[in-house]
C-alpha cells in the first residue's frame, strides 16, 4: 500500500481489507477499532466487497477464493480480527445478501416489465 501511496496512486478498499487480513492472519493479532459505528461501518465495506467478488466469478463453482481463503471464512474472520460479534456479523451479512438479492430482482422486474415499443 505505501509503494502505490508514494506512487501517487490511490488506496484502494480491497487493498486495506484483503492487507488488513492478511496480516492478521500471518501475525495473529486482533484490531481494535474505537467506535462501535466505524467497525461497523468498515466491516458492511468489507462484505460488499466480499459480495462483488462473489459476483465476479464466472465459474459454476460454490468455492471462492480471496487472498487464499474461502470467501465465507475469509469475512468471517475478518469479524473476528476486529472484534465484531458473531450474532452481528451474521446480521450484517444476511442483510448485505438480502438487499442485494431484492436490488437483482427489481432490476430483474424492471427489464422483463419495460414497454416494448413498435415501430
Amino acid at each position: 500500500m505505501m509503494d502505490n501511496r508514494i506512487s501517487g496512486k490511490d488506496i484502494l478498499e480491497d487493498d486495506i481489507i484483503q492487507q488488513l487480513r492478511r496480516i492478521c492472519r500471518i501475525s495473529g493479532v486482533r484490531v481494535l477499532i474505537d467506535t462501535a459505528n466505524v467497525r461497523d461501518s468498515f466491516y458492511r465495506a468489507s462484505v460488499d466487497f466480499v459480495l462483488k467478488i462473489c459476483e465476479r466469478v464466472t465459474h459454476q463453482s460454490p468455492f471462492v477464493e480471496i487472498d487464499g481463503e474461502d470467501a465465507r471464512q475469509f469475512i468471517a474472520r475478518l469479524a473476528d480480527n476486529i472484534g465484531l460479534e458473531n450474532t452481528r456479523a451474521a446480521r450484517m451479512v444476511s442483510a448485505a445478501v438480502a438487499a442485494r438479492t431484492r436490488s437483482c430482482f427489481l432490476q430483474a422486474w424492471v427489464g422483463y416489465s419495460a414497454p416494448v415499443l413498435i415501430s
